[in-house]
């Protein structure tokens, strides 16, 4: 998976997701978190390629991962992750996110991700989208707000969404 965009909240969201879906039996052991500015790749795809502990799945988070974008600041060895996407290990679910508006489809890394890998963008919420988040939001936790309600709320909170989850928390 690459997940990016500028909306972090529904990045992390979408992550907690893919581990709830894949990871059956100790999430703790086979949910690994790297951070490319801070880990090397040689390190992240040795782990990416050990087996999981007692679960079909594991799950290997890449956060930082600019080395999608045309802010590179890793200095990430990109042919090691080259090969390994061209023969991954079957039990892992490798996500690379990074907080970018776009990816730098010049790449050449970046195009093979792209035509192998589901790809999700998460950019700031216009509208229209913000209104289904919180109906969805209000209608999980069977909470119902007026219009008048529903203006005050944002005027008083803003319009991010995890401050949005937190206050209707």
């Amino acid at each position: 998976y690459i997940l990016y965009g500028e909306e972090h909240f529904l990045i992390r969201q979408e992550i907690n997701k893919i581990v709830e879906k894949f990871v059956t039996f100790e999430k703790s052991m086979n949910t690994i978190y790297f951070d490319a500015t801070k880990v090397s790749m040689e390190e992240i795809i040795a782990d990416a390629q050990t087996l999981p502990f007692f679960s079909e799945y594991k799950v290997v988070v890449v956060s930082n991962a600019n080395f999608l974008t045309s802010n590179d600041d890793c200095g990430t060895n990109l042919d090691l992750l080259e090969k390994y996407i061209d023969n991954p290990n079957e039990s892992t679910i490798f996500i690379m996110s990074c907080n970018a508006v776009k990816l730098d489809n010049r790449k050449k890394l970046v195009k093979k991700l792209v035509s192998k890998c589901k790809v999700l963008q998460f950019n700031v919420l216009n509208d229209v989208e913000r209104s289904q988040f919180v109906t969805e939001q209000l209608r999980k936790r069977k909470m119902h707000f007026s219009k008048e309600s529903l203006k005050e709320f944002y005027y008083r909170i803003g319009y991010s969404p995890s401050r949005i989850m937190s206050e209707l928390d």
